[in-house]
């Protein structure tokens, strides 16, 4: 196995990648402590649905009753993570909603890199892929 010794380009791009994530958390942190606000109160009543009570059944009855094509099932099972019994408090939704968003930033980065390096040097991929994931 050949271990490749990392250069300072890529110091320097996985510092500015924890920069970004840190300033996009920075800036979100006073939103945290808002309150529902646009569609969430659609979205979370379903969790009326689950009734407290976590089964498979409850799960595919709360899944059923969202509507639209195709729908958000993945976004509809992140809810699940916070808080299966509705009403709820919207701090800790808040939280691990930031947090789902920062970690698609790193996935972002990551998947921008590995398409941009088919054309490019990894140097330039790697810039490539931090400013996409600065615009994300």
């Amino acid at each position: 196995m050949i271990l490749v010794r990392p250069s300072r380009n890529d110091w320097c791009v996985a510092m500015l990648l924890v920069v970004a994530l840190l300033l996009t958390w920075w800036l979100s942190r006073p939103a945290l402590t808002g309150p529902f606000l646009f569609d969430d109160f659609p979205n979370f009543t379903n969790l009326r649905e689950i009734s407290g009570c976590f089964s498979g059944d409850r799960i595919a009855n709360y899944l059923a009753v969202f509507t639209g094509t195709p729908g958000r099932p993945l976004a509809t099972l992140s809810f699940l993570i916070d808080d299966y019994a509705w009403p709820s408090t919207p701090c800790g939704w808040k939280q691990n909603n930031l947090l789902l968003h920062l970690l698609c930033g790193v996935l972002v980065f990551g998947l921008t890199r590995t398409l941009a390096a088919i054309r490019h040097r990894q140097s330039v991929a790697n810039w490539i892929s931090l400013r996409v994931t600065a615009a994300w």
